[in-house]
């Protein structure tokens, strides 16, 4: 992974309560208008986390497989 990705820790949870902590990764968005004119870059969340070291893709309602206990969890 590129060093222009930031990482942010964020709770995930599932249906029976139980909560995990990940990290979301978040890329640069492409600098136009009012960002390029900023100076600095803007991030967006990306559709991937960082669990137990392992990079996991996101469903398009934001779950994921645990990859130790196979269960679904949210963000």
């Amino acid at each position: 992974m590129s060093n222009h990705y930031k990482l942010e820790e964020v709770t995930a949870s599932n249906d029976e309560g139980d909560t995990v902590t990940i990290k979301r990764i978040y890329e640069p968005k492409p600098n136009r208008g009012l960002g390029s004119n900023i100076g600095g870059n803007i991030y967006q969340p990306s559709n991937r986390i960082v669990i137990d070291g392992q990079v996991i893709k996101l469903t398009l309602d934001s779950c994921f497989h645990h990859p130790k206990n196979r269960k679904i969890y949210s963000i």
